[in-house]
C-alpha cells in the first residue's frame, strides 16, 4: 500500500478554494459536534463537577486547541485534500500513509454507517418501525446522502448548513428557558463513584473531531485565514453545546427517570411543551444525517488517497475516466463516492 507525496505537486494542480469560512463552518460542526443528541449518558459516567471539569478544561484546554492548532498549521503548511494521511505521508513515507490512507477508510467507512442507525433508533420514538423496515430507511438515507455528493460539492455545503440549523434549532430555546433554573449546588457535585473509561473515552470522542478539518484543506479559500477563523468559531460553540444543555438537564432531570438517551427531549418538553419535544426528536435524526455525511465524506478521501496510483485510476479513457474520476465539482471522484455509499448501504443491514 503506497501514496504518492503531495507537497510535489505544482500549486496549478490544486484545486480552487471554493470554501469560505461559513461553509467551513457548517461542514467542521458535524466534524467537531454534530450536537448534543446522546451526550445524556456522560451524566451516567461520574458526579457531575467531575463531568463539567473534563467538559470545561481536560477536553477542550489539554486536548482539542492543541489539535486544533496544529491541523491549522499543517492544514495552511500543505493545503491538500485527505489532512493527516497527506501529512504522515510526508513524514513517514508512502508506504506508512498508504496503511494511513486505509485504516482511515477503513475506520470512517465503518463509524459512518453507524449513523443511519442512529437516525432510525431516534425516529422510532416517534415512529415503530420493524428491523427490515429500519434498515431499509437507514440504507436510503445512505443512498440519498450519496446522491447529493455525486451532484457536487457545493449541494453537500448548503445541504449541510441547513442540517446545522436544524440541529442547533431545538438547543437554543433550551438553553434560554432552562438557564435561570442552574443550580450550583447540582452542578458542583465531586463526591461518588466515578466510571473513568466512559468518562475519559466520552470526553476523549467530544473533542476529537478537529483534526479531520484538514480533509478538506485543499478545496478551502486562503487557508491561512479561514481555518483559524472556523477553528475560533467551533472551539467556543463545541464546549458550550458540550456543557451548557448537560447541566439544564442535570438540574431538571426527572427524579423518578433513569437517565439515559432521549432524557433532552424529556425535559425539553416540559420546559416548553410538546413542540420542543418533537423538535430534539427531529433534531436528533439531521444530526445523524449531518454526522454521517462528514464521516462518509472522511472516508470518500481515504479511498481516493489509496487509489491515487494504479490500475484503478489508471484505467479507462475520454468521458468514462472524466465522470469517475474527475474531482472538478464532487472534489473527490465519483467511483469513490459510488464504492462508499454502496459499502455503507451494506454495512448497516448488520445486526
Amino acid at each position: 500500500l503506497t501514496i504518492p507525496s503531495m507537497v510535489s505537486l505544482d500549486a496549478s494542480e490544486l484545486a480552487v478554494g471554493r470554501l469560505g469560512l461559513a461553509s467551513m463552518c457548517f461542514l467542521g460542526f458535524f466534524w467537531v459536534c454534530g450536537g448534543i443528541y446522546g451526550n445524556e449518558t456522560l451524566l451516567l459516567a461520574a458526579p457531575s463537577g467531575v463531568v463539567f471539569l473534563a467538559c470545561l478544561v481536560v477536553g477542550p484546554l489539554l486536548y482539542s486547541i492543541p489539535v486544533a492548532l496544529v491541523t491549522a498549521e499543517l492544514a495552511t503548511l500543505m493545503p491538500h485534500s485527505g489532512g493527516f494521511v497527506v501529512w504522515i505521508t510526508e513524514v513517514c513515507g508512502s508506504v506508512v500513509g498508504g496503511y494511513t490512507a486505509y485504516l482511515t477508510w477503513a475506520a470512517y467507512l465503518i463509524g459512518a454507517a453507524v449513523y443511519p442507525i442512529l437516525l432510525v433508533k431516534y425516529l422510532e420514538a416517534v415512529l415503530p418501525l420493524s428491523f427490515v423496515q429500519g434498515r431499509i430507511v437507514a440504507s436510503t438515507v445512505a443512498a440519498g446522502m450519496t446522491v447529493v455528493k455525486l451532484v457536487g460539492l457545493d449541494l453537500v455545503v448548503k445541504l449541510s448548513g441547513l442540517i446545522a440549523v436544524l440541529s442547533i434549532f431545538p438547543t437554543l430555546p433550551f438553553i434560554i428557558l432552562g438557564f435561570p433554573f442552574l443550580n450550583s449546588s447540582q452542578l458542583l457535585v465531586f463526591e461518588g463513584p466515578v466510571d473513568w473509561a466512559l468518562l475519559c473515552s466520552w470526553t476523549l470522542w467530544l473533542y476529537s473531531g478537529f483534526v479531520a478539518i484538514g480533509t478538506v484543506a485543499g478545496e478551502v479559500r486562503r487557508p491561512g485565514r479561514t481555518l483559524p477563523l472556523t477553528l475560533a468559531v467551533l472551539i467556543p460553540l463545541t464546549t458550550i453545546m458540550n456543557v451548557l444543555p448537560l447541566a439544564i438537564l442535570q438540574c431538571l432531570k426527572p427524579s423518578d427517570q433513569p437517565m439515559q438517551p432521549g432524557m433532552f427531549s424529556v425535559v425539553a418538553g416540559q420546559l416548553a411543551g410538546e413542540w420542543l419535544r418533537v423538535s430534539f426528536v427531529v433534531g436528533s435524526c439531521v444530526s445523524n444525517l449531518g454526522l454521517y455525511n462528514s464521516q462518509i465524506l472522511t472516508a470518500d478521501y481515504g479511498l481516493s488517497l489509496l487509489c491515487s496510483e494504479g490500475p484503478v485510476v489508471d484505467s479507462g479513457s475520454g468521458w468514462l475516466k472524466r465522470l469517475l474520476f474527475s474531482t472538478e465539482d464532487t472534489a473527490v471522484g465519483r467511483l469513490f463516492i459510488l464504492i462508499d455509499g454502496v459499502l455503507a448501504a451494506a454495512l448497516v443491514w448488520l445486526p
